[in-house]
Order: C-alpha cells, then sequence, then structure tokens
C-alpha cells in the first residue's frame, strides 16, 4: 500500500488490497499505513491516513485508533477519537472493546484525556 501511494500520490481502494471490502479491513489498512508513514517521515501520507482514520471511526476501532494516534502524535485524529468516544451513546460499547482494556492498560493518560473530553461535553 505504501508503494502504491508513493507510486500514484494515492492511498489505494481497500478491494486492491485485500478480498475482504468491509469498514474494519479499510481502518486497519490505514492505521498500518500510518505507522509506516510515521517510520518513514511521509508527510502526506500520514495526514491522509490521519483524515481516513477520522471518517471510519467506531466502537470497535475507536480505542486502538487513539492509542495510535497518541503513538505517532496525530492531534486532529486523537481529538476526533476522544470525542466519539465521550458520547453517552458511544462509551458503553467503546469500553465493552478490546482496545478499550488495552488503552486501561497501557495509556492511562488517554482514559484522563477521554474524562476531561466527557466533562467538557457535559458543559455544553
Amino acid at each position: 500500500a505504501m508503494l502504491l501511494f508513493l507510486y500514484s500520490d494515492e492511498i489505494p481502494e481497500t478491494h486492491e488490497l485485500s478480498d475482504l471490502d468491509s469498514l474494519f479491513t479499510s481502518t486497519i489498512i490505514a492505521q498500518h499505513l500510518l505507522a509506516a508513514a510515521d517510520r518513514f517521515v511521509l508527510t502526506r501520507l500520514k495526514l491522509m491516513c490521519e483524515v481516513n482514520l477520522c471518517e471510519e471511526i467506531s466502537a470497535s476501532t475507536v480505542a486502538d485508533t487513539l492509542a495510535l494516534s497518541e503513538r505517532y502524535q496525530c492531534p486532529q485524529l486523537k481529538t476526533a477519537c476522544l470525542n466519539f468516544t465521550a458520547k453517552p451513546e458511544n462509551l458503553g460499547e467503546v469500553m465493552k472493546s478490546d482496545g478499550y482494556a488495552y488503552l486501561e492498560k497501557w495509556h492511562p493518560s488517554l482514559l484522563t484525556d477521554l474524562l476531561r473530553t466527557s466533562a467538557m461535553m457535559d458543559k455544553k
């Protein structure tokens, strides 16, 4: 996927990379591309992945994406994940995910950020 980006300046479609064409597969590919873009300092690819991941946030993927946003310094993605998770209609589902357990264990500061975001939403 990264090579396809380097040659075309576009993120390839999910069906070009996998037999599966689901939102979950697309998110996984974007997450891996984000890591590669950060490693090889491909700023444009990193921003494109960040935008893509912001559009694909779901209760099952948001915790993992939030951890990645912190790891690869993606402030817009982090804000989008925190805002999504802080909504009362999403929080319960997110807390049931494996990714949330990972956040509890390895990124407790992100849970503090989540509480802060949730408190700010309550004030609005």
